[in-house]
């Protein structure tokens, strides 16, 4: 995918065609992100991307081009796991502050995004079948954890790191910007990250992560993503509310809401 005069394309060099959000966003897909930048008008997005925190993108969109939308401004490991939070509080973002005796505390100010499309990034994220493509069976954890990998080697990235929709960040790199050899998010990082949660997970009584009510699930045909039928090959996912496809054959379905 040609940008100005960059040609984007995906870590793998891969082109898989037709794929649902989940696929494009657990593989951490580079085509898809830039085309919904372009939906959603750069403007749009650095102005989300302030309100989430991230203050180290001064300069104006059109400096950074589509590539904002795959990282190429640079920004803290610290603004980055703020940002990511705002999953796993269900569309809140509450800005972090660090203390001295390295506990952590929260401050009153908040803003909200829809919470339900926040619950249904943080299934995805969570979901390591939505990042075969991409990842194989590498990313696996031993209970659900959702996790954000960095692939890209972007010249203004520092090295890389793995994104995290939790409360836990980890970053590998080299300080002059010098490219990492043979180690992306997926390989390093997310060997350190495993290991964290392991330990922090140790002897825990672990739960599935919540999901919001206004999410509802849905059969749907891989092949065009309509509510299934008895003929087509399917998988289930979630919706919002209001927002279930309509059926290949016969009268239209209203899943009911999560329990």
């Amino acid at each position: 995918m040609g940008g100005g005069q960059h040609t984007f394309h995906n870590y793998s060099h891969r082109n898989y065609g037709l794929l649902r959000l989940r696929e494009a966003l657990g593989n951490s897909l580079n085509i898809p992100a830039v085309k919904t930048l372009k939906f959603v008008v750069a403007d749009a997005f650095m102005d989300r991307l302030h309100r989430l925190g991230i203050d180290s993108l001064t300069q104006n969109p059109q400096f950074y081009g589509d590539g904002l939308a795959l990282g190429n401004g640079e920004i803290s490991l610290y603004e980055m796991a703020q940002a990511y939070t705002v999953l796993a509080r269900g569309g809140r973002f509450v800005p972090l502050t660090a203390l001295a005796n390295d506990e952590t505390r929260f401050t009153a100010r908040c803003h909200c995004l829809y919470a339900g499309g926040s619950y249904f990034d943080w299934d995805i994220l969570a979901d390591p079948d939505a990042r075969m493509l991409e990842f194989g069976r590498g990313l696996q954890f031993p209970v659900q954890t959702a996790i954000k990998p960095a692939l890209d080697r972007l010249p203004r990235r520092l090295g890389d790191c793995l994104r995290l929709s939790a409360h836990v960040a980890v970053w590998m790199g080299n300080l002059d910007g010098a490219a990492m050899d043979g180690v992306t998010g997926a390989v390093g990082p997310a060997m350190v990250l495993r290991s964290v949660f392991s330990e922090l997970n140790r002897g825990q009584d672990t739960r599935p992560l919540a999901l919001s009510r206004d999410l509802v699930l849905a059969s749907i045909c891989r092949q065009d993503g309509l509510l299934a039928d008895e003929v087509c090959e399917s998988t289930n996912e979630w919706f919002l509310s209001g927002t279930v496809p309509p059926p290949r054959t016969g009268a239209p379905v209203e899943p009911a809401p999560t329990q």
